[in-house]
């Protein structure tokens, strides 16, 4: 427990996520589950349509870049068949706060696949969510290594909701200081009092060994309920875990600098240090140009102006350029924007085996839109890695970003 408390000490500063849109905003964790399907059966990019008319010959097509992804899944065995849709269950036990003398209940939400099950006996493995919605092909794409071992070992299929994430909301909103209860401490709980749960509904038995599955900050999780409950699972799979934490950790985006400037050349890192320059510089004139900012100065303009309208020429220019789903009014809607912003190079690098809009391909596109303005070039980039909805770019209590940037810890 000592080593736990030493990671929460420090932070518990999880690796990155990836970004897909929820809804109408985009700004919530990706998930690889459901990204390819997504973007292959969605619309092409109109947005890149509109602003990069010239470009329109050689423009990035993501739905032929996805053909290729699965024909080298394919030659592994691996199809991208449609899978009968998974209903999801509710745990209603949940416990807010595991350390309270009277306990308040919440659901949890999670997936059940007992397809492959051999019953009483056989094993059971769980996918443990993480910062971000959990999806039933969690339980069931074969292209996951945990699903296509449950074949193999007849084995339940289980996936469980973090708290505070997707549908499993312990507290009516995300204000600070109903985060209270987002710690590894409380999550570690949570899976303790889901394994009661799961032994009981579905009987299973001593000789039915649990192995537990999760990757980056899920991966930590993996590790340490191995280690605080060895007698509830017999393994624990970590993919890719940050468990040598580190605060203010520059040299990850250092790795993804380099990467662009590997494959592209020197021109493309210097187009997206351009281009997040650009972001930067308009985040900065539409601060300054604000009512608030104004306000302070003992401007009588400020009166005129109310949050939810558009209130300057710099803020409605990089409302308007960047499809903002409000204008930004702060120094926290700022980090809520760059951080979006920046995580869609971190997603591109970091998943680009994966990924539709890849490293090649974004290198190729800023090459191609040499003649546009950084921001504008910015936002073609935004539209096709992210070709629908808006961009998160307020700090609200009620949203997922404060979750997001309140991370368990």
């Amino acid at each position: 427990m000592a080593r736990l408390r030493r990671a929460i000490a420090l932070g518990a500063v999880v690796a990155l996520a990836q970004w897909r849109p929820a809804s109408a905003a985009i700004g919530t964790p990706f998930d690889p589950h459901e990204s390819m399907r997504l973007q292959k059966d969605g619309p092409h990019l109109k947005k890149l349509d509109k602003a990069f008319e010239s470009h329109l010959e050689s423009a990035f097509d993501p739905h032929l870049n996805l053909d290729t992804i699965e024909e080298k899944y394919e030659k592994q065995g691996i199809y991208f068949d449609d899978v009968e849709p998974l209903k999801p269950h509710v745990f209603t036990k949940a416990v807010v706060n595991h350390y309270a003398k009277k306990p308040k209940y919440w659901r949890q939400r999670y997936y059940v696949n007992e397809e492959h099950w051999g019953g009483p006996g056989f094993p059971v493995f769980l996918m443990i969510g993480g910062e971000a919605p959990i999806q039933p092909s969690d339980v069931s794409h074969e292209m996951f290594y945990m699903n296509t071992l449950a074949i193999q070992h007849k084995a339940l299929l289980l996936s469980v909701e973090h708290r505070y994430y997707g549908e499993s909301n312990p507290t009516p909103d995300m204000t600070v200081e109903n985060l209270e209860f987002l710690t590894i401490d409380q999550a570690l709980k949570d899976l303790e009092l889901f394994h009661s749960h799961v032994t009981t509904k579905y009987r299973t038995t001593d000789a039915s060994k649990w192995i537990v599955f999760g990757g980056s900050y899920p991966g930590n999780l993996a590790v340490w309920f191995k280690q605080e409950y060895p007698h509830l699972a017999v393994g624990g799979i970590a993919s890719s875990a940050p468990l040598l934490l580190m605060a203010d950790y520059k040299e990850y985006m250092e790795v993804v600098s380099n990467d662009f400037t590997r494959v592209g050349g020197a021109a493309c890192g210097e187009s997206i240090r351009n281009a997040m320059q650009a972001l930067d510089d308009a985040i900065v004139e539409a601060l300054e140009a604000h009512p608030s900012s104004a306000k302070k100065k003992g401007s009588k303009k400020a009166s005129k102006h109310r949050r939810g309208v558009r209130p300057t020429d710099h803020n409605a220019t990089l409302y308007d350029v960047l499809t903002l789903c409000e204008p930004i009014a702060n120094d926290m809607d700022a980090m809520v924007l760059e951080s979006i912003v920046k995580n869609q190079f971190q997603g591109v690098a970091q998943y680009n085996d994966f990924n539709p809009v890849n490293i090649q391909a974004t290198c190729e596109y800023f090459a191609s839109v040499t003649t546009e303005k950084p921001l504008a070039q910015l936002a073609g980039f935004l539209a096709m890695a992210s070709p629908t909805g808006c961009y998160m770019s307020t700090f609200s209590g009620s949203s997922g970003m404060s979750t997001w940037r309140h991370r368990p810890g």
